[in-house]
């Protein structure tokens, strides 16, 4: 899965991050949230990662998983190339 770009909100905050898996990376200015909103879903924040190079945080999130990239575990349709 490739980093996206998304609209992260935090209390009256809006700002843009990069999310990839369950990592959000965001700007520093969002401080140490309990939970976030992205695409006006809420998730809860497992842990808040520093970034001692930029003024930006990573956080960990509960339970994200874009849908396009979810598996449904089943074989696929085409068959063999026989």
């Amino acid at each position: 899965m490739a980093w996206e770009l998304v609209e992260v909100a935090h209390g009256q905050k809006k700002l843009m991050g990069m999310l990839k898996d369950n990592v959000l990376q965001v700007s520093a200015q969002i401080g140490s949230p309990k939970t976030v909103r992205i695409h006006g879903e809420s998730f809860n924040v497992l842990e808040v990662i520093p970034n001692d190079r930029d003024p930006v945080v990573n956080l960990v999130l509960d339970g994200v998983l874009a849908e396009e990239e979810a598996s449904d575990d089943q074989p696929d349709e085409r068959g063999d190339d026989d």
